[in-house]
């Protein structure tokens, strides 16, 4: 698998980050081997990130070219589809601009994809970055949320201890996938959800791209050797914030239910069964017990 790999991220106002995603990337030590390119894709950004990333494009000395492309419509899924739009290659791995690579999470994914030829759509472990000391409450909220802020373990030891993904589908973040099918989804409409925007919290169109992938036959992977930090700021952890985010994905999933065209027997199920669910993660986890709650009014806002 010779450079057949294209690294989209998707950026919103990003300056003050884009910089160390890129030195992240371009520290790993196959990069030439398997990336054709990476592309930074601004969405509709007010800061000045597009002068970040030419700055660095000049310092640039590896074989692997960068690239700024601008999208000027609002919204993650617009810029992944601005990303997907503009690939060569038959892979895309998508990052955002505060996921950071460990090295070898290239190198690894890329031979998993060697390895597992049928597989569409996968993911490494993501791993929460605290660049800050959490208060006791934040550390729960955390703990409680992994799944909505877009990681599979909660550090390094649990990856170790537990390397399989709690996930039933592949997360947004480190996602790669296929680009042919999503040429052919973008070219037919692209996705339902527009995605995060400024103001919005909106969810769905990661689990979008992936059963759209995965049902034209292809197989959904898990590289627990391929290790992502998603930093986390101080305002990912308030309690505002994440019952939006709780909310907002119980109505992406619902979204991507309805699309798959999930009978609605087994969705009223899925609904008795978050509510008993519910009762188990307040005994464990008080704020995980609330932010379930959430979660099923977002889903039973879309039915």
């Amino acid at each position: 698998m010779k450079r057949k790999i294209t690294i989209i991220i998707c950026c919103y106002n990003g300056a003050n980050r884009i910089g160390k995603v890129l030195e992240y990337i371009y520290n790993q030590k196959e990069l030439e081997i398997y990336v054709y390119e990476i592309i930074v894709v601004d969405n509709h950004s007010t800061d000045n990130i597009k002068d970040v990333v030419y700055s660095y494009e000049e310092k640039n000395d590896s074989a692997v070219p960068l690239r700024y492309v601008y999208e000027d419509k609002p919204g993650l899924s617009n810029a992944r589809k601005k990303g997907v739009d503009s690939c060569k290659t038959e892979w895309i791995a998508f990052l955002d601009d505060d996921n950071l690579i460990m090295q070898g999470w290239i190198n690894n994914v890329c031979r998993y994809i060697e390895v597992n030829q049928n597989v569409g759509v996968l993911n490494g472990a993501v791993v929460p970055y605290v660049p800050f000391e959490m208060n006791k409450e934040e550390e729960l909220r955390l703990k409680a949320s992994l799944k909505v802020l877009a990681c599979t373990h909660y550090d390094i030891e649990e990856v170790k201890n537990k390397p399989k993904t709690p996930f039933r589908n592949p997360i947004g973040a480190g996602m790669v996938i296929r680009t042919e099918p999503l040429k052919e989804l973008s070219e037919n409409g692209w996705l339902n959800s527009s995605g995060r925007t400024k103001d919005k919290l909106t969810s769905g169109e990661d689990g979008e791209k992936a059963f759209f992938v995965k049902n034209k036959g292809f197989d959904f992977g898990f590289c627990p050797d391929a290790i992502l930090y998603h930093e986390m700021n101080k305002g990912r952890l308030q309690d505002e914030y994440l019952e939006k985010m709780w909310y907002e994905i119980g109505r992406g999933v619902a979204v991507v239910a309805k699309e798959q065209k999930t009978k609605k027997l087994k969705l009223i199920a899925y609904q008795a069964l978050l509510r008993f669910r519910w009762i188990g993660y307040a005994v464990e986890n008080p704020y995980k017990g609330k932010y379930y709650k959430k979660y099923i009014e977002g889903f039973s806002h879309e039915f």
